[in-house]
């Protein structure tokens, strides 16, 4: 089995910059579960205070993994991992539709935009590695994202730019604005997930063969180390910003569950319970 261990209701009115949107409320969290037998993988969703039982959004045969909640909660966009017919699909919440975004097996990783307008996803190459690719949310012709070789994008809250997992000959994390300027390493690490206020990125990396999850800034400056147990990956901000989640090992020591955490990595609420095979968590906002 692949290893898949890896984590303001303001008082006056805040001016965004132009084209970001204000965090919103934290809501349910959606993630992918596979299961002991390898019969594909379903998104499940969880109350994010840890009560009550997780409840099936897809089927298995779907194999849906990899999901990210749009940024008005009423949408998830996933990777189908079925070698026939995959690729990057949508979810409405309300009645299940599921539309069909990309047409080619090996589109992973789909991430939204701040408006909701895009999804950045990355693509497999026939060469190897990936390159992170740009597509409209309601369906379009697909594009590539210039000096963007790598998986995991996420979006910088203002939409203007884009941290990723390089690989090909560089490895670590990656920033880049949507038209390929400005790239700059950040050094190692993987699993990026950029905080709705723009000031943090987390990410995940090992620490003596354990995975951490770890905190910096968008210039490559204060990384830090926010684990107080290990091992811990896989981070995603709640969408106000204030709250992790992660995965790590459940109750019982097996993997893998979900927890959330606060942003120096206290405070840990359990999502899951008993064997859950959770991974990639995306902490959806809350609906009317």
């Amino acid at each position: 089995m692949r290893r898949l261990l890896i984590l303001c209701v303001a008082a006056c009115t805040i001016v965004a910059p132009a084209g970001a949107v204000a965090p919103g409320k934290p809501g349910a969290i959606v993630y992918a579960a596979g299961d002991a037998l390898g019969r594909g993988s379903v998104l499940l969703t969880a109350a994010a205070n840890g009560t009550g039982a997780a409840h099936a959004l897809t089927v298995r045969s779907l194999d849906a993994a990899m999901p990210a909640a749009s940024p008005d909660g009423t949408r998830v966009a996933f990777a189908s991992l079925r070698r026939s017919g995959g690729g990057v699909f949508v979810l409405t919440l309300a009645t299940r539709a599921v539309t069909r975004l990309t047409a080619r097996s090996g589109d992973v990783d789909p991430a939204w935009s701040p408006d909701g307008q895009r999804l950045a996803f990355a693509r497999r190459l026939a060469r190897g590695g990936h390159q992170v690719m740009l597509v409209p949310s309601n369906g379009g012709s697909p594009a590539a994202i210039p000096n963007a070789l790598g998986r995991r994008p996420d979006f910088s809250p203002d939409g203007g730019q884009i941290v990723f997992q390089r690989d090909g000959r560089s490895t670590g994390l990656g920033v880049t604005s949507l038209d390929g300027s400005a790239a700059r390493a950040l050094g190692f690490g993987a699993q990026p997930s950029w905080a709705p206020e723009g000031k943090l990125i987390a990410f995940s990396a090992p620490v003596s063969g354990l995975d951490h999850v770890w905190v910096i800034q968008p210039d490559g400056s204060g990384r830090r180390d926010i684990s107080r147990f290990a091992p811990v990956s896989d981070p995603a901000w709640s969408p106000d910003g204030t709250r992790l989640v992660v995965v790590t090992v459940t109750a019982a020591g097996t993997c893998c569950g979900l927890a959330t955490v606060d942003p120096t990595g206290n405070a840990r609420v359990r999502i899951t319970h008993g064997l859950a095979f959770a991974s990639s968590p995306s902490w959806a906002p809350a609906t009317p």
